[in-house]
């Protein structure tokens, strides 16, 4: 069931969730954070604020506005999503299993 509530918060702030709760997120709810959406939203403005210069230039065009805009925002979702909640929780149990192995010193092994 979608969680309209997560979505606010993942667009206004970055909240931070335990792997239970992620675990009971919405496809949506999950992208939202995995992207850090809430930056997505300064990295649209800031491409806003691009076009309304190039507006007052005389030099503003809708396609490559939109081109641009849509990378940006596209290309910062990417990057986000590589540090990721699962990211994270992979990393996690990488480390808790190589301590199993190898004992509580392993942790600090890169």
């Amino acid at each position: 069931m979608p969680n309209v509530a997560m979505w606010g918060k993942a667009l206004t702030a970055m909240p931070r969730i335990t792997k239970e709760d992620w675990d009971g997120l919405d496809l949506v709810s999950r992208w939202l954070i995995a992207t850090r959406s809430a930056v997505i939203i300064m990295t649209f403005t800031s491409a806003a604020f691009a076009g309304v210069l190039a507006f007052k230039a005389g030099a503003f065009d809708w396609m490559l506005f939109g081109l641009v805009t849509g990378g940006l925002c596209l290309a910062h979702a990417k990057a986000g999503s590589t540090e990721s909640v699962p990211g994270k929780l992979f990393v996690r149990a990488r480390v808790k299993s190589r301590e199993a192995a190898f004992g509580s010193g392993a942790s600090n092994m890169r």
